[in-house]
């Protein structure tokens, strides 16, 4: 994998972690719900950075646990935009 490919990882990876505990501590805080449309679109865009930058590191395992929660988040985005 080239330079340049491993810095944007790095990024993204930075990004997605930062969405993520984001939504995280602000659930704890009682400052967001968690079903809310901003935790859920805090939790797609950061997991799906996550899995960008597990694809970097050539973790599949990581990738794997990142979609998954990247299709949860999504699928409780739709929700709340359903109601």
């Amino acid at each position: 994998m080239d330079e340049i490919t491993i810095y944007i990882g790095i990024v993204f990876g930075t990004v997605g972690m930062i969405l993520c505990l984001v939504a995280f501590a602000l659930n704890l805080l009682q400052k967001m719900s968690q079903n809310s449309e901003l935790y859920s679109l805090l939790n797609l865009f950061g997991s799906a950075s996550l899995v960008f930058y597990s694809y970097t590191l050539q973790s599949t395992i990581f990738a794997v646990l990142e979609f998954i929660w990247s299709l949860f988040a999504f699928y409780f985005l739709i929700r709340c935009y359903r109601r």
